[in-house]
């Protein structure tokens, strides 16, 4: 299964997003992002539910995964 972070970056991956750019979306410092997808960080609730929103996934899933979503 995979971490948070790495469910973070597989989501802004596939949705086509740099770091940069989703950084700016969500209003946030690029190292916050860079902090979330290596693990050192979680998203705050106000930019879990933004994520949430801009990936159309629950929060709960960003936080905790789902093996079925996890592998595609």
């Amino acid at each position: 299964m995979l971490t948070t972070g790495q469910r973070i970056r597989k989501l802004r991956k596939n949705s086509g997003y740099t770091q940069e750019r989703l950084a700016e979306a969500l209003d946030v410092a690029l190292m916050t992002v860079v902090r979330w997808e290596h693990d050192t960080r979680l998203p705050y609730a106000d930019n879990l539910l933004k994520l949430s929103t801009l990936f159309g996934v629950s929060a709960e899933y960003i936080l905790k995964g789902d093996s079925n979503l996890d592998e595609r």
